[in-house]
């Protein structure tokens, strides 16, 4: 908290979303084992990865580039999705691998042999037709040092987020910093995608090369305003 006092500080109770940043840092060389083990289960699934990249960063998710030329300063970026290329990666190595066992959702998993344009089909079909409004729980992975946390519940996560896709282990909610609205943004783009990549025609320019991300392209309003963060008690 800005301001409190060291004494203060520790005194605060810990939150959903303070324990979610240290689960996940403490968690990140598992992640990288895990994703780099898909990949080599999967021939395809790195240059998936980068086709959702380019697809999600044309589209305003994912960070904010603050050098280069100033067509890439001045692109905006969608609140809260900075790890948006590794939340795509996590959510195409979990329908690479399948829902966990005994869940009573089935995930439509997509085959080690497919190439990346299908992969990245197969990650935009389950976008576009299922919610996160309900948990989304992927396989354990022990063997990647994924292991169930045994002491954590789904009930844990039940009315805590607003969007739920929980990581292997069971402890890291990966949308934990994303706004609902980001999701469902996100979620919508993947709809108008399967749309445009059904009807037959060359879209590949519109999907990959022009960005999407101009508000006035995408909202009938938009707002601006110009906060000076340096002003005294602004924070």
């Amino acid at each position: 908290a800005v301001g409190a006092s060291e004494q203060d500080t520790h005194a605060l109770p810990p939150t959903p979303m303070y324990n979610t940043c240290i689960a996940a840092d403490s968690l990140r060389l598992a992640h990288l084992v895990y994703l780099n083990a898909t990949s080599e289960m999967c021939a395809g699934f790195r240059e998936a990865c980068q086709l959702l990249k380019i697809w999600a960063a044309q589209r305003g998710f994912g960070a904010l580039l603050l050098h280069g030329d100033a067509k890439h300063v001045a692109r905006r970026t969608l609140a809260g999705t900075d790890d948006a290329r590794f939340v795509l990666s996590m959510l195409l190595a979990h329908l690479l691998h399948g829902d966990p066992k005994g869940s009573r959702t089935r995930t439509s998993k997509l085959s080690a042999g497919m190439s990346s344009v299908q992969l990245f089909r197969g990650v935009l079909e389950y976008l576009a037709k299922n919610s996160f409004a309900t948990p989304v729980w992927m396989k354990a992975q022990p063997s990647y040092g994924l292991a169930p946390a045994t002491d954590i519940s789904p009930a844990s996560f039940a009315g805590v987020f607003e969007r739920t896709l929980v990581d292997p282990s069971g402890c890291v909610n990966l949308f934990a910093h994303w706004p609902a609205a980001s999701v469902d943004l996100l979620q919508l783009d993947a709809a108008q995608s399967m749309r445009m990549l059904s009807d037959g025609s060359d879209h590949f320019a519109d999907l990959f090369l022009v960005p999407q991300c101009t508000p006035l392209q995408r909202f009938d309003e938009t707002a601006s305003m110009q906060l000076n963060l340096h002003a005294r008690g602004s924070l």
